[in-house]
């Protein structure tokens, strides 16, 4: 009789731990309606949008150089002639670009990138700031980064005569001659946002529409300093004859691999599916980093930097790289439709 209440008990308490497993798991239609339409969507899923790899880290594990994104660029003539000027200057970068990344100043710091029009409101800048790997560097470590960074993934190494060194005291700045910078929203603007707020009578500060508007204007000369991502700067070289160089660099990687409906926890798990890129700049980063890693997967261009926020916060594609704070506007979007719902 106990052998028959043992047996009768064990097989219930073993009905019971199956309803509860089955009541846990996932069935093949909610996986669909979590990885939306993209082929990825067979991938095992994971709950909404996550930021699920930081490719300078992953960029680190398989490289000897830096994952360098971010550089500020200076008119050669002025440079020539206004040495004491830019070390000042320089110096007032660095003490900005330091007070901006203090995690203590996270809330001056946010509200100040704001009111600059960096980005676009202090949650985002809250979110955006500490992943934007704002840092600093001049002279020969800015150059070594730079032509590593250049060198890795085979765009134009510029010459030596490309990285500005100060060579000599010569100062011809006057209270009508000053120190005219150019920036766009984003991450190479950030780390001047302190200067921006501090409204130092050295320094006038232009904000352009982007890459396309700043560029004319550093070789025209209409700005004496621009702020731009590290690979244009070559091209910038090229197309003002030689007429400008790379000052410092400001911002290390700023690229993170993000997913919505679909689990990813390491570069293997990228293996055999579609990755959506905005622009060429993170499609040769991300290409540079599977290959050294040994890990094969299809590259699309398919949405630009406006709209692959919008379709990876609506599970439209399931893994995307974006830069910062496009990262945190497609987490804010996808937690502003959560809500909705």
């Amino acid at each position: 009789m106990k052998k028959r209440i043992l047996l009768a008990f064990t097989l219930i308490l073993f009905l019971c731990i199956s309803l509860i497993s089955c009541a846990n798991s996932t069935t093949p239609n909610d996986e669909d309606s979590a990885g939306g339409n993209d082929e990825n969507s067979n991938s095992p899923t994971s709950s909404g949008y996550t930021v699920a790899l930081d490719l300078t880290k992953e960029w680190d594990k398989v490289s000897d150089t830096e994952l360098v994104q971010g550089c500020l660029i200076v008119n050669k003539k002025f440079a020539e002639s206004h040495t004491n000027e830019l070390a000042s200057f320089l110096s007032d970068y660095k003490n900005s670009i330091d007070f901006i990344k203090n995690e203590e100043n996270i809330n001056t710091a946010a509200q100040m990138v704001v009111n600059a029009g960096i980005l676009p409101n202090v949650n985002v800048a809250k979110q955006a700031i500490p992943r934007s790997n704002i840092a600093y560097m001049d002279g020969a470590a800015m150059k070594a980064a730079a032509q590593g960074f250049y060198n890795a993934l085979s765009l134009n190494s510029p010459d030596d005569a490309f990285y500005y060194a100060n060579t000599g005291d010569k100062s011809l700045a006057s209270a009508e001659n000053q120190i005219r910078v150019g920036y766009f929203s984003g991450t190479t603007g950030i780390g001047m946002a302190k200067m921006i707020s501090d409204a130092d009578s050295k320094y006038t500060f232009t904000q352009y529409d982007g890459p396309t508007t700043i560029i004319p204007a550093i070789v025209k000369g209409d700005v004496d300093i621009a702020a731009l991502p590290t690979n244009a700067a070559p091209n910038v070289y090229t197309q003002s004859n030689q007429g400008v160089q790379m000052l410092a660099i400001n911002t290390l990687g700023v690229l993170y691999v993000c997913t919505n409906g679909t689990s990813v926890s390491s570069l293997s798990d990228l293996a055999g599916k579609t990755i959506y890129v905005p622009e060429q700049a993170p499609k040769l980063v991300l290409q540079y980093i599977l290959e050294r890693a040994g890990v094969e997967a299809e590259i699309s261009m398919e949405y630009n930097l406006d709209t692959l926020p919008n379709v990876i916060a609506q599970g439209i594609v399931t893994i995307a790289v974006l830069p910062e704070p496009k990262v945190t506007v497609a987490g804010n979007l996808y937690a502003a439709a959560q809500n909705a719902n």
